[in-house]
């Protein structure tokens, strides 16, 4: 709180009505500010989600709402939750709402989708909506059994696609990092984490 974060406990819908009321406080205050609000693909399955979308997009109030999808909503598939599995299709409609969508699971494309919504909240004052794709590599909890209900091809799939060594492949093979240099940064930051 005393840097402007309220923390949450979960990635749940209700969030979201409660950043467009920090958002509509920025707006009245004229605060240098945006409010971000970070859920669950089948937290868009319930009406808080829409009522702050909507309500975010016709008061334009700036503020960025980022849907992870990674395709289940604790033990239910996506087709299951949704009309869409691209779940910010299921908003499109709603005009005065600026969707981003991006791969979850590529830093790259990630930090240019919220460069992106940033600036666009910056330049209208309005609202953002950032689908990301991304991808649940284990369980959804303790007492959640996903043996249950994924294949081991779709966790390899997933395994596949770990952003942490997608990035660590790119900075080794691409950008050249020394493997040593490397392994120094990681040993720095698990003694610091």
């Amino acid at each position: 709180p005393s840097i402007g974060i309220q923390n949450v406990s979960s990635a749940t819908g209700n969030h979201a009505s409660q950043a467009v009321g920090t958002a509509r406080g920025i707006k009245y205050y004229e605060a240098d500010s945006i409010a971000f609000s970070s859920q669950g693909e089948s937290s868009c399955s319930e009406g808080y989600v829409f009522e702050a979308l909507n309500g975010a997009a016709r008061e334009q109030v700036p503020v960025i709402f980022v849907v992870q999808n990674n395709g289940y909503g604790i033990s239910v598939p996506v087709s299951e939750q949704t009309a869409n599995p691209i779940v910010s299709d299921n908003y499109t409609g709603i005009r005065g709402l600026k969707i981003i969508n991006c791969d979850g699971t590529n830093v790259f494309d990630s930090v240019a989708a919220m460069e992106e919504a940033v600036a666009y909240v910056k330049e209208t004052g309005g609202a953002v909506l950032v689908h990301a794709s991304c991808v649940r590599i284990y369980a959804h909890s303790n007492s959640d059994n996903d043996k249950k209900y994924r294949t081991e091809e779709d966790l390899a799939e997933c395994r596949r696609r770990d952003p942490l060594p997608r990035l660590k492949n790119h900075l080794l093979e691409v950008e050249g990092v020394d493997p040593a240099k490397l392994a120094a940064m990681e040993d720095e930051d698990k003694e610091l984490i």
